[in-house]
């Protein structure tokens, strides 16, 4: 679904991320708080400021030490989420995602990945090991 060759730094979806892709509001997958099993992580954030906090579902009081520098907790995932029945979920847990594709006319990584999962769910095949009518694995 994501092509490698085209993204151009498959550890850091570009230096954008930095300055753009870090909103006031980020998100992140987690199972204990209901991600489905089936997701699969495609990215990650990493190295938020203090200025990020826990989200409130993780605290059960305030206390210092809760601030991106100290929490890995503290993220933003891009995910998709395939089912049995041949939908997909595309997540980017972040809400300046929008705001990057247009960078630099659509050149730039974002606007590649997201073209490549919107260009993999046109595809009237299901995605690999998700065939309609068959469990998830």
């Amino acid at each position: 679904m994501v092509d490698a060759k085209e993204v151009s730094n498959q550890q850091r979806i570009a230096d954008l991320g930095q300055r753009v892709l870090r909103g006031e509001r980020i998100d992140r997958a987690d199972a204990a708080r209901g991600s489905p099993s089936e997701t699969v992580l495609l990215a990650t954030s990493k190295g938020h400021s203090d200025a990020y906090q826990l989200a409130i579902e993780d605290l059960l009081l305030t206390a210092p030490s809760q601030g991106g520098r100290e929490q890995p907790l503290v993220r933003s995932d891009v995910v998709v989420v395939p089912y049995q029945s041949g939908g997909c979920v595309f997540s980017v847990g972040a809400i300046t995602w929008l705001g990057a594709l247009a960078y630099d006319s659509y050149d730039n990584d974002v606007a590649r990945l997201t073209r490549n999962v919107l260009e993999r769910f046109l595809e009237p095949s299901p995605l690999p090991g998700y065939e309609p009518g068959s469990a998830a694995p």
